[in-house]
C-alpha cells in the first residue's frame, strides 16, 4: 500500500485489535523504503537514552533505504494539563497522578505530511481493555523524531549560493528499473534515456521499430518510456500528495491517461516480443514504487484487464478485489471490469458504470463506459435512455471525425437495441469499412444475431480457410442455429486444441457443450464437462453460466439458455 495514510489507519485498525486481545501493544515503527516495501521495526526502549538510541538507528537505516515514511504505533501515557510541562524531562510517567493510557499511530513522511491518532483506553478490573474514540491531531514533528527530520532535510535539499534549494527525487542505479524489469535501472533503461534529445525522438524511433518489425528494439523503447513517465511522477506528482492537493489532482488527471498509454504500449511490444508473461510482475512492481495511490489502483486495473483479455477470469477477479469495496473506488477502468467479471445486482452495474463514465478523464475511456451503460440499461427494458446516451456517443464520434471502429461499435450497438433494418443497415455498412480482424468478427456475430447465416459464412471464409479458430468457433455457433448439427460437429471436433488459446477456452467449451446438447452425444457431453471445469471463471459471473452449462449436460433444463449463448460470443468478441 503506497499512500501513508492508508497504512496507517490499517496499522491502527489492527493495533486495536492486538491491544484488546494482548492487553499490551510493543512499539514498533514501520519504514516506507524507496522500493516501495514497509520495513517492520521494533523500538523496545526502557528509557529515554535507549529510545533516542534507536531512532538515531532508524534514521540511518531510512538514509541508506531511500526511506520517505515512518508510522511509530505504540502505547503512551497522557498527562494532564498540569504535568504537561514534564513530558520533555521526565522519564516515568506512569508515576505521574491523573495519567492516563492511550494507543498512539503517528505518520510521517519526507513531503511534509504529519498526522496523529490517538486513542485513550481504560483498563478494567481484571485487566480488559475499553478503548475511548480515535482523534486526530496534526502538530509540529515530536522532539524525538528530530534524526529522522534532519535525514529527509539532507535528501531533500541541494545548496547554491549559500542558499537552500529544493531537490527533485533521483533514481538510484542499484534500483530495480522503473519500467518494472528484473534489471537494475543503470543495466535497463538509463542508458536510452540519457541519450540526446531522447524525448523529442523516442515517437520517431518507436515507429521505425514498428515499421521494420524489430521487436526487440520495439520493447527497449517502450520499457524507457514507461520508466521516464515513472520517474516523472515520482519527481512531481507523489511529492505533491499532502503539500499541494489542487495540484495533485491536476497531475494525476494528466498522468492517469499518460501512463495507461505507456502502459499498453509495452504490453503491445511485450506480446510482440513473446514477453508477454513478464507484463503482471511488471505492473505489480510499478504500482509497489509509484507513490500515487491513484495510480497503482490504474495498474492493478490494467493488470486486471490484461487477464481478462487473455481469458484468465479469476485472476481479473483476484487483482480487482485487492483495490478493496467497490463502493469507494473511482476508477472508470476497474469499475467496467468490475461490471464485466463479478455477479453484481443490476443497480449496481448501473451504479458503478455510471460513475465510470462520470469519473473518465479522457472522452475514449467515457465512451467506453457509456457504451457499456447503454447496453446494461436497454436489457433494463429502458430502451429510450439507452438509446439517447448511444447517439449522443455516435454523435461526439462524429464530430471528432476519427475512432472509426469504435463508432461502428456504437452503430451496432445502436442496431442491437433498436432492431430496426435501417439501423441494421448502416451499423453493417461502418463495420464493413474497419480492416480490423476484430470487426469482421463483430459483423459476424451481428449477422448471426440477424438470421443472415450464409452471409457469415461469406465474412468469415478467409478467416476459416486459415484455420482461426474465432472464426470456427462462431460458425459453429452459425450453424447450431440453423440446425446444421453434424457440420457443426464436424466443425468443432477439426478445432486443433493447441490453436485455442486461453481467451478462447471459454467460448471452445460452450461450443463443446451447445453441439454435446444439440446432437446428445454422450461422449462430446463428457468432454464438454472436463472443458467447462477446468475453465478459470471462480469468483467471476462466468462461474454461473459454467454451471448452467453443466447442468444441462447433466440433463437438468437451463433456466435461461438465450443469456449463456449470448455470452458464447461476447466473451471473446471484448
Amino acid at each position: 500500500m503506497a499512500d501513508p495514510l492508508l497504512f496507517a489507519e490499517r496499522v491502527l485498525l489492527k493495533a486495536k485489535r492486538i491491544l484488546r486481545k494482548d492487553k499490551v501493544l510493543i512499539r514498533v515503527a514501520f519504514i516506507h523504503d524507496g522500493q516501495g516495501t514497509w520495513h517492520k521495526v521494533v523500538l523496545d526502549a526502557s528509557n529515554r537514552t535507549e529510545e533516542h538510541l534507536l531512532i538515531r538507528m532508524i534514521a540511518r537505516h531510512i538514509e541508506s533505504v531511500g526511506g520517505d515514511a515512518i508510522i511509530d504505533v505504540g502505547e503512551v501515557w497522557m498527562l494532564p494539563p498540569n504535568e504537561a510541562a514534564l513530558k520533555a524531562h521526565f522519564d516515568d510517567a506512569r508515576h505521574v497522578q491523573g495519567r492516563g493510557e492511550a494507543l498512539s499511530v503517528l505518520v510521517a513522511t519526507r513531503e511534509g505530511l504529519l498526522r496523529g491518532y490517538v486513542t485513550p483506553f481504560t483498563r478494567g478490573p481484571f485487566g480488559g481493555i475499553k478503548l475511548g474514540e480515535t482523534s486526530q491531531t496534526e502538530k509540529d514533528h515530536p522532539y524525538y523524531l528530530k534524526p529522522v527530520i534532519d535525514v529527509w532535510q539532507k535528501q531533500g535539499k541541494i545548496y547554491r549560493n549559500g542558499k537552500p534549494l529544493r531537490r527533485l527525487w533521483e533514481p538510484d542505479l542499484l534500483d530495480t528499473c522503473f519500467c518494472g524489469g528484473p534489471r537494475r535501472f543503470a543495466e535497463c533503461c538509463k542508458r536510452l534515456l540519457d541519450m540526446p534529445d531522447w524525448k523529442a525522438n523516442m515517437n520517431q524511433a518507436i515507429n521505425e521499430a514498428i515499421a521494420v518489425r524489430d521487436s526487440a528494439r520495439f520493447e527497449e523503447l517502450a520499457r524507457a518510456v514507461l520508466a521516464q513517465y515513472v520517474i516523472w511522477v515520482k519527481q512531481h506528482t507523489s511529492p505533491t500528495r499532502h503539500v499541494a492537493p489542487d495540484v495533485h489532482r491536476w497531475f494525476v488527471e494528466i498522468d492517469v491517461p499518460a501512463l495507461t498509454a505507456c502502459v499498453r504500449q509495452l504490453g503491445e511490444a511485450l506480446i510482440t516480443n513473446g514477453h508477454a508473461d513478464s507484463f503482471l510482475p511488471q505492473l505489480r512492481h510499478i504500482g509497489k514504487v509509484i507513490g500515487v495511490p491513484e495510480l497503482s489502483i490504474r495498474l492493478t486495473a490494467l493488470a486486471a484487464e490484461c487477464s481478462f483479455a487473455t481469458g484468465d477470469y479469476s485472476r481479473a477477479a483476484k487483482e480487482l478485489e485487492t483495490l478493496g469495496d467497490l463502493e469507494y473506488l473511482n476508477d472508470p477502468l476497474a469499475l467496467i471490469l468490475a461490471v464485466r467479471l463479478f455477479d453484481l445486482p443490476v443497480h449496481k452495474q448501473i451504479q458503478f458504470l455510471t460513475q465510470a463514465a462520470t469519473k473518465a478523464l479522457w472522452d475514449y475511456e467515457r465512451w467506453l463506459a457509456e457504451l457499456e451503460l447503454s447496453c446494461h440499461i436497454a436489457d433494463c427494458n429502458d430502451r429510450d435512455e439507452a438509446l439517447r446516451r448511444v447517439d449522443s456517443v455516435i454523435t461526439e464520434l462524429a464530430q471528432k471525425g476519427s475512432y472509426k471502429e469504435l463508432r461502428a461499435e456504437a452503430m451496432s450497438l445502436r442496431w442491437y437495441i433498436t432492431k430496426d433494418e435501417q439501423d441494421f443497415h448502416a451499423a453493417k455498412s461502418e463495420l464493413e469499412k474497419t480492416t480490423n480482424s476484430m470487426h469482421s468478427q463483430h459483423l459476424a456475430a451481428m449477422l448471426i444475431d440477424h438470421g443472415d447465416y450464409d452471409e457469415v459464412e461469406l465474412v468469415l471464409s478467409d478467416a476459416l480457410t486459415t484455420g482461426d479458430p474465432k472464426a470456427q468457433l462462431l460458425i459453429v455457433d452459425s450453424r447450431i442455429r440453423v440446425n446444421c448439427i453434424d457440420s457443426a460437429r464436424d466443425l468443432l471436433l477439426m478445432i486443433a486444441p493447441d490453436s485455442v488459446t486461453l481467451n478462447l477456452q471459454l467460448p471452445y467449451a460452450v461450443a463443446y457443450a451447445l453441439v454435446a446438447l444439440a446432437c446428445a452425444d454422450d461422449n462430446l457431453k463428457k468432454a464438454a464437462s472436463a472443458k467447462l471445469l477446468s475453465l478459470p471463471v471462480t469468483g467471476t459471473r462466468m462461474a454461473k453460466h459454467v454451471n448452467d452449462f453443466l447442468e444441462a449436460l447433466e440433463g437438468h433444463e437451463i433456466t435461461d439458455r438465450k443469456a449463456p449463448v449470448a455470452r458464447f460470443r461476447d466473451f471473446f468478441l471484448r
